[in-house]
């Protein structure tokens, strides 16, 4: 029998004692301890996501934040807290239409099957804070091009302050 070039460089002659070859096997492994690692690492959501929909909300505020901030162009320079920190945001999207719906019942669209997308990061220096700035289209819109959710973090820890929601009109 030839050896394959399609192998994982094992030859032939290297088989497992119950008749498959390595590289049938190493597919399987590299699958479970791969997905093992990435539910580990995932676990549930973020500890500050969760006191937020627990709490029903207290800590979002209708509106835009009030301070200036300034926005940050890629490469940013905290690149590890900054995906760290849209990982914890985006891990349950739903959050975000939850958020939307809790404050615009009434709200042109349907809050809850929106899709937010991120669109950019500002820094706030005088308050120290990063703001990450997500954006969903209202389709067909009437008045209200789509809704705004920035989420505040405090730097240098990247602890969660405050969300703002807001109907972006479409002027």
């Amino acid at each position: 029998m030839r050896w394959r070039a399609t192998t994982l460089c094992y030859p032939p002659r290297a088989r497992v004692k119950t008749g498959f070859h390595l590289e049938q096997l190493m597919p399987r492994a590299f699958s479970f301890v791969s997905m093992t690692l990435v539910l580990g690492c995932l676990g549930s959501k973020s500890d500050w996501v969760e006191r937020l929909e627990r709490n029903g909300y207290s800590s979002v505020e209708v509106g835009r934040y009030p301070h200036r901030t300034e926005i940050v162009r890629p490469p940013y320079q905290d690149d590890k807290m900054l995906k760290e920190l849209r990982t914890a945001v985006e891990r349950d999207p739903a959050v975000m239409n939850r958020m939307a719906a809790t404050l615009f019942p009434e709200g042109e669209g349907d809050p809850l099957n929106l899709r937010f997308a991120f669109r950019s990061v500002g820094i706030d220096r005088e308050e120290e804070r990063l703001v990450l700035r997500y954006f969903a289209p209202i389709p067909d819109p009437f008045i209200f091009a789509g809704y705004q959710i920035q989420f505040v973090f405090a730097l240098p820890s990247g602890d969660f302050q405050k969300a703002y929601v807001a109907q972006l009109p479409l002027d």
